[in-house]
């Protein structure tokens, strides 16, 4: 693991740690920690993973190291395309078979849907309905 990829994690978790108030539930205009944990470590592991498993989706999808494989998901997109611009998605992808790099750009889109993942995620298991309701109809256990 390279120095971006430790400072992206170290990043992430002090945000999660950081910027949470006490109580996750009363206040609508503040995150709580519990889902600023959820959205860090989603976005963690996102980052830490996108490495090798980026390799296994784009030769999955036709990228290899040697061009677009004939007959591929790839080259149906590529043929669909025409010219394929510098810079695109597409030639990002096809950098990233090639070289064998995961750029930044692909790190932080994989960051950005791993923090919604975790979020989506917190959201799902959580049971606590104290967003919605009056603080003394509530049985959370928070004091703002």
């Amino acid at each position: 693991m390279d120095l971006l990829h430790c400072k992206v994690i170290l990043f992430t978790c002090l945000i999660a740690t950081a910027c949470g108030s006490k109580c996750d539930n009363k206040d609508s205009s503040t995150w709580g920690y519990k889902k600023m944990l959820a959205v860090g470590i989603g976005a963690t592991v996102a980052v830490v993973a996108t490495p090798f498993v980026a390799p296994v989706v784009l030769g999955a999808a036709g990228f290899t190291s040697a061009g677009v494989a004939a007959g591929s998901v790839a080259a149906a997109v590529q043929s669909y395309m025409g010219v394929v611009a510098a810079g695109s998605a597409f030639a990002a992808a096809q950098s990233a078979a090639a070289t064998g790099v995961v750029g930044l750009g692909t790190m932080a889109a994989a960051g950005a849907a791993g923090g919604a993942a975790g979020y989506a995620a917190f959201e799902a298991a959580d049971d606590d309905d104290c967003d919605d309701v009056d603080d003394d109809d509530c049985d959370c256990d928070c004091d703002m």
